[in-house]
């Protein structure tokens, strides 16, 4: 009887361990924390590394052992790697010089004079530059007047002052002229399209014969027409104007203009001589008027007429603007 009642004893003992084995000890729930974390581990390992929270998408309801939510599957894909694809070519940098805010417009002679909001602004002297600008005469274009650039007398055009230098008394000087100065051929451009980036200095102006296309400036292209393309720039500012554009090898000077009170002659003499040389008139260059002045407009017998655009800046803020079209 004792050793009867030892075995159900133990048959109870045994079954009680078996019980709490299987309701009480967390086994099995940490078996299914294991197994659930390693596919987790193994889902991650296939999609990529975790990225951070972030805008990639809303965040998700946590589940405590659930699969990520929305905003995990957003991360995923931002840092999945994409496959390969062609990039386009990095496009140049063209930026405008400005602005143009245009406040009004006339003519003179052959001329359309473009004001610009900065013609208005105050200088910091109470005055503005259009006060100073519509003092002055803009003359039309007169290559037959000017066959010798605007830095030297010029006995055709009476008007144009001739003053003893100062620096030598031996020496005729033109103070309302202009610096010749910084010739340069094949300016700017290396490659077809390729802009490139030109400064004016203060108080000096830039003069460009070619096709040209510049973001807040302008553009104009010969195009087999045999009209020729002209741009001058003047800073009459304190600070250096600054353009990024397409210049497509043409002639480039840049220097300084003598007198900022007579800018209408100094222009109307180097508009009038680089015209009288993109049409292969008679000048100091082409004194018979039969030869190559220049292969202007790709021809050795020049250009047809030449479209002229003029822009006044301070800095790189526009002032006013000057075209015309002169034809044979």
């Amino acid at each position: 009887m004792r050793k009867i009642l030892w075995l159900i004893l133990i048959v109870i003992v045994f079954l009680a361990v078996l019980a709490f084995l299987w309701f009480v000890w967390p086994g099995p729930q940490i078996a299914n924390t294991v197994n659930m974390l390693s596919e987790i581990k193994n889902q991650a390992a296939v999609a990529g590394p975790q990225g951070p929270a972030g805008p990639a998408g809303p965040q998700g309801p946590a589940g405590p052992a659930g699969p990520q939510g929305p905003a995990g599957q957003n991360q995923v894909s931002a840092v999945t790697v994409p496959a390969a694809t062609a990039e386009p070519a990095v496009q140049p940098a063209v930026q405008p010089a400005g602005a143009q805010v245009i406040v009004g417009s006339s003519q003179s002679n052959d001329w359309t004079l473009t004001w610009l909001a900065g013609a208005d602004f105050d200088r910091g002297d109470g005055t503005t530059f259009r006060q100073d600008a519509e003092k002055w005469t803009w003359r039309a274009i007169a290559p037959e007047l000017w066959p010798t650039f605007p830095n030297e007398p010029n006995p055709l055009v009476p008007e144009f002052p001739v003053v003893t230098c100062a620096d030598d008394p031996t020496k005729q000087c033109v103070p309302d002229g202009l610096e010749y100065a910084n010739p340069e051929s094949n300016f700017c451009q290396q490659l077809a399209g390729e802009a490139c980036r030109v400064p004016v200095a203060s108080e000096s102006y830039l003069y460009y014969s070619g096709d040209y296309d510049i973001p807040g400036v302008g553009s104009c292209s010969e195009n087999g027409t045999g009209i020729g393309c002209m741009l001058v720039v003047i800073n009459v500012g304190k600070v250096t104007s600054d353009y990024t554009g397409i210049f497509n090898q043409g002639f480039r000077l840049h220097g300084r203009y003598f007198n900022g009170n007579a800018l209408d002659m100094a222009i109307w003499g180097l508009t009038s001589e680089g015209t009288n040389k993109m049409l292969n008139m008679n000048s100091k260059l082409n004194p018979t008027g039969i030869q190559n002045a220049g292969a202007n407009c790709s021809v050795p017998e020049g250009c047809k007429g030449v479209h002229i655009q003029v822009l006044f800046t301070s800095g790189n803020e526009p002032l006013m603007g000057l075209e015309t079209t002169f034809t044979r």
